[in-house]
Order: C-alpha cells, then structure tokens, then sequence
C-alpha cells in the first residue's frame, strides 16, 4: 500500500496537507480551494485492485477509526472518542476472550505423559 500511496501522490494534481493512514482507512486534509473528487479519481484511476471510496465531514466533523476529529471556530482540529450510534456502552468482560496457554520449554519431551495430556486438554478446553 505505501508503494501504490507513494506514486499515486507523486503523479496527484492535488497535493494533500496532510495524509495518515492505518491499515484501509485514511485521513486526508486538502486545501480548501482543492475538490476531493479530484484526488479521488485520480486514486481509482490507476488500475488497481483496490477502490477508493470518500467521506466528507459533515458539521465540521468526521470520524476517523475511534477518534472523532472536528474543526473549531479558528480552524483549529480538536480530537474526542468517537462510539458509533450502535455503540451499547457495555464493557467487554475480561473472559471474553482466551489465549491458549504458552509454555516456554526447550522441549515438550522435557514433561511427563500425564503432564503433556493435561496441557493438551487444558489448551482445547480455552479455544472452544
């Protein structure tokens, strides 16, 4: 992706101020003089596998990942948690979620029988 982002600005009649990605999602400030459909379709343009969509702030604010970014009244950006609408507000309880135990030997051959069928049953009795 950083290859593809690096020829496709290079190449853009848009230069962005700024550009912050993580993973599929990226957050592009342009100047205000500058259409996002320009860049847009100069993205989508260059044949790849992947397309572009666009979101625009409405109000003066987008969301970005779990970051809600909006613009003062100086143009200043300020930044919030951002929960989606169908955010529950229920925590996540800390057993949800299991790893499999991890065990530091040099070998397996190291333990008992019965101590190595115990791990093994432990270990499937944590993924089910």
């Amino acid at each position: 992706m950083t290859h593809l982002e690096e020829k496709a600005l290079e190449t853009s009649p848009i230069t962005p101020l700024c550009w912050f990605r993580k993973v599929d999602d990226t957050f592009v400030i342009l100047h205000p003089n500058n259409d996002p459909r320009t860049l847009l379709g100069h993205l989508d343009y260059r044949k790849t596998q992947m397309q572009f969509t666009l979101e625009e702030e409405t109000n003066q604010q987008i969301s970005f990942l779990d970051v809600l970014v909006q613009k003062d009244n100086n143009d200043k950006l300020q930044t919030t948690v951002y929960r989606k609408p169908t955010h529950l507000h229920v925590p996540t309880q800390i057993n949800t979620f299991t790893m499999p135990p991890t065990i530091h030997l040099k070998s397996r051959k190291e333990l008992s029988q019965p101590l190595r069928d115990e791990l093994t049953t432990s270990v499937l009795r944590n993924n089910i």
